[in-house]
């Protein structure tokens, strides 16, 4: 199930706010795995797409097809596609368009 496919900037001056976007989004999801008790793998990838430049693709991977319905229905299905900053500070998290 993909949760996020976003351009990002290939600049290594660009690390730190991908990395603040993984860790400040994905902390709600493993949170949540954890106090439900459902298993959930996450797989980050970086492709290079020509139209949009370097992307990050994060998916999320469930044993049980019901996990990821209970996934989908207290998270929505919708795609991150863009960062952004939270509370306008150098910290960021994954968005919408």
């Amino acid at each position: 199930m993909r949760i996020v496919e976003c351009a990002i900037n290939d600049s290594s001056d660009y690390e730190y706010i991908h990395e603040s976007a993984v860790s400040n989004t994905f902390k709600k999801y493993f949170e949540w795995s954890e106090e439900h008790n459902i298993p959930v793998e996450f797989h980050k990838k970086f492709v290079d797409d020509l139209i949009h430049g370097l992307m990050i693709i994060i998916d999320a991977k469930f044993k049980h097809s019901e996990d990821e319905a209970q996934f989908k229905l207290t998270f929505e299905n919708k795609v991150y596609n863009t960062i952004k900053t939270l509370n306008n500070d150098m910290e960021f998290e994954f968005g919408y368009k």
